[in-house]
């Protein structure tokens, strides 16, 4: 374990974790392969494992397995939803607090702000593009300033 400025500050087992930044992973007690990079950064995980945190606050609340959160706040507020990637500011959090991913699992947020466009959790859904919303489980949706596609499973 390596840490930095009160990271890691409860961890009382758990290894292959590394932190830095004030409050970086602070809450793990017994997790094991975490990295966490930023102020808060997976500052509530206490034992889920294998994700990575990069960016103030990226995955702050979260205590679910297998998620990347890279740029500031990204995933902040994923609780429970697992295998979720979210790269740029605020990325998995979208324009919309309320929306943000807390419980959904597998999804993909690519840009700055984006998300979730509804409060429902989604599974397997992809945004891509800054602003970019998707509202139904199963689907992908790309977004640039000129227009918006959306793509949904037949199989949904």
């Amino acid at each position: 374990m390596e840490a930095v400025a009160g990271a890691l500050e409860f961890t009382t087992g758990g290894p292959s974790n590394t932190a830095v930044g004030r409050a970086a992973l602070q809450s793990n007690t017994n997790s094991a392969g975490n990295v966490a990079i930023g102020e808060s950064a997976l500052t509530s995980n206490i034992s889920a494992g294998s994700s990575v945190a990069i960016g103030q606050s990226a995955l702050q609340n979260s205590n679910s397995n297998n998620n990347v959160g890279v740029g500031a706040s990204s995933l902040f507020g994923n609780s429970a939803g697992t295998n979720n990637v979210a790269v740029g500011y605020f990325a998995g959090v979208s324009t919309i607090f309320n929306n943000r991913n807390q419980t959904g699992s597998s999804n993909t947020y690519l840009g700055a702000e984006a998300g979730p466009g509804t409060s429902t959790q989604l599974s397997n859904s992809s945004a891509i593009g800054a602003n970019a919303a998707v509202t139904a489980s199963n689907a992908l949706v790309l977004r640039s300033e000129e227009h918006t596609s959306e793509l949904q499973s037949p199989y949904v």
